[in-house]
This record gives structure tokens, C-alpha cells and sequence, in this order.
């Protein structure tokens, strides 16, 4: 799989037919693994995309950028279904929950923001302190390695 950019990202679809890259040209790539074409471009970052991946169901990829945003994308055509703002810095990880509800995002702003679906927004846990709150975070995103 060619492309002209740096590539800084790939992730598999769950059955391994297709790809989702990203890469030093802003843009996403699903690449179609049987052909090993291009099958649509992921077009809307304006920085270097650090990150992708699919949601459980395959039907949505997230990816994080430089551009200090997360956006969601149909995986079957590439239409870009949302924006996520909220960092002040560059994007490192954006990752689907196992139930695909929630994304969780990490950042250079040291800061790793859990985003809640329909519609997306930053989730908020009332009462809880940030180390009650990071403790949340690293018994969920553990559960989701161990898949």
C-alpha cells in the first residue's frame, strides 16, 4: 500500500478486508486489501493525521490529528459525520470504545478526554476528582486491550 506521505497510522476493519491509514498529507485512506486500492480518501484535518481507528461494528472510523481535532467518518463512503473540538494541542490516540458509544482521545495537552455519541460531547463525571476520574479511564481502556 503506496502512498505518498508519510503514513503515521494504520488499523485494521475487524475482519481484515480493509485498512484505514493516515498519514503527513492530512488525508485518510481506506485501502480495499484484496485489490490493494484506494477505495475513498478521508479529506477535512488540516495538519497530519496521528491516529485511526474502526468502531466495533466497522461502520465509523475516528481519527485524531495536529489539527487539535477528532473526527468521525462513515466507513463505507468516507462523509465525515462529526468534528470533535476540545484539546488545545495535538491529537496522539483516539480510540472506539468496545460498544462503539463512547471515543476516547489523548492528547499533548495532557489530557485524555472521553467523548460520549448522539450527539458527541464530552463526557462528564459530577463529584469525581481528576485521579478518581483517571483511574475510570485506565480500568476501561485496559478491558478494551484485553479483547
Amino acid at each position: 500500500l503506496q502512498q505518498d506521505a508519510r503514513v503515521n497510522c494504520v488499523r485494521f476493519n475487524s475482519d481484515g478486508t480493509r485498512v484505514a491509514t493516515g498519514g503527513t498529507d492530512n488525508i485518510g485512506r481506506v485501502w480495499d486489501l484484496n485489490t490493494g486500492e484506494v477505495l475513498f480518501t478521508l479529506e477535512g484535518h488540516t495538519e497530519a493525521i496521528t491516529s485511526a481507528d474502526y468502531s466495533p461494528d466497522d461502520t465509523r472510523i475516528v481519527t485524531g490529528s495536529n489539527d487539535f481535532t477528532t473526527r468521525i467518518w462513515d466507513a463505507s463512503n468516507g462523509q465525515q459525520l462529526a468534528t470533535l473540538e476540545g484539546h488545545t494541542d495535538e491529537i496522539n490516540s483516539a480510540v472506539f470504545s468496545r460498544d462503539g458509544k463512547r471515543i476516547v482521545t489523548g492528547s499533548r495537552d495532557r489530557t485524555a478526554r472521553i467523548w460520549e455519541a448522539a450527539p458527541w460531547h464530552i463526557s462528564d463525571y459530577p463529584g469525581e476528582d481528576s485521579q478518581t476520574h483517571m483511574q475510570r479511564f485506565n480500568l476501561w481502556s485496559h478491558q478494551r486491550q484485553n479483547d
